[in-house]
């Protein structure tokens, strides 16, 4: 992660304003996700939510998932992706594109397919079924946040 190249914009019209971009394509999950996603893990260590033999579940759309998938691979956990049977687009509906699933069964995650409007029920049921933890991306954002403003010192 600390690897990630930057690319340089001179706006046009300002000579003196150099503007850096950070590629995150380049990362192994082709994400900027992967950097929540870390952090979100690493808090889930550091507060004792999840152990060495833990389980992990989030509710996901396939980004996320798939750094999910891909950081607790880095530290020896199981990750299990509760995705929808169709991707909810307005005026659109088809299936969780395939890239997605790909990238999270490439980075070592597991996929339980769901009706959507019950992806977040489900991971969370099964995570307490399976004495796992439930990570729950959307309503643990704030500690992600905190942890990684904090460089994990909290």
């Amino acid at each position: 992660m600390g690897h990630t190249p930057l690319i340089k914009f001179q706006p046009h019209g300002f000579p003196k304003a150099d503007i850096f971009f950070k590629n995150e394509t380049a990362t192994r999950t082709r994400s900027l996700k992967h950097r929540f996603a870390w952090a979100l893990l690493l808090w889930a260590i550091v507060d004792g939510k999840v152990g060495s033999n833990t389980s992990v579940y989030d509710a996901t759309s396939g980004n996320t998932g798939a750094s999910e998938a891909y950081m607790c691979s880095l530290v020896g956990l199981r990750f299990i992706a509760v995705v929808s049977q169709i991707l909810a687009v307005p005026f659109v509906q088809k299936e969780l594109e395939q890239e997605k699933i790909d990238q999270i069964t490439g980075n070592g995650g597991q996929i339980v397919k769901v009706n959507a409007s019950l992806r977040s029920f489900y991971a969370k049921k099964l995570a307490e079924e399976n004495n796992g933890f439930f990570i729950n991306q959307f309503g643990n954002a704030e500690h992600a946040e905190e942890f990684h403003e904090s460089e994990g010192t909290y």
